[in-house]
């Protein structure tokens, strides 16, 4: 979908999180929002996933692809995306974008690289799946 298609963002107060890399179930910092958890599915939104040294991910948000990842309903707003703004830290922000699960589309929060241009430090994951990638990486270093 073209961002002149998407659908005009909501009014009322969103308190779901599509999460893509280590907030993910599985992951090395899902321990910082599971806590504030109501419940999660399988998600995907549009955009370019990148990866970068020292093992995280980043998203630039356009019509590049697809982004695997996780759509998490959140309670406590007031304490929870406070917490999650200073885990993800100047190089992000959060931003509004349309997530689609197997029930349909809807909005949600995602932490985005504050600049298109810090994607230049990173490695592009065509696939856009953040654990596809960290499989990998474990397979490549297996010494089987």
């Amino acid at each position: 979908m073209s961002t002149d298609e998407r659908r005009t963002v909501p009014a009322t107060v969103v308190d779901r999180l599509f999460v893509y890399g280590t907030l993910r179930t599985g992951q090395t910092a899902r321990a910082i929002v599971a806590a504030h958890l109501v419940g999660g599915v399988s998600a995907t939104t549009r955009g370019s996933l990148y990866a970068f040294p020292g093992d995280y991910p980043g998203v630039v948000p356009d019509d590049g692809g697809v982004i695997v990842g996780e759509l998490l309903q959140l309670r406590d707003l007031a304490s929870a995306l406070p917490l999650l703004d200073a885990f993800e830290g100047d190089e992000f922000m959060r931003m509004l974008t349309e997530v689609t699960t197997a029930d349909g589309g809807t909005w949600a929060w995602i932490y985005v690289l504050v600049s298109p241009e810090l994607a230049r430090h990173g490695r592009r994951l065509e696939h856009g799946d953040w654990a596809r990638y960290l499989a990998r990486a474990a397979s490549d270093q297996d010494p089987k």
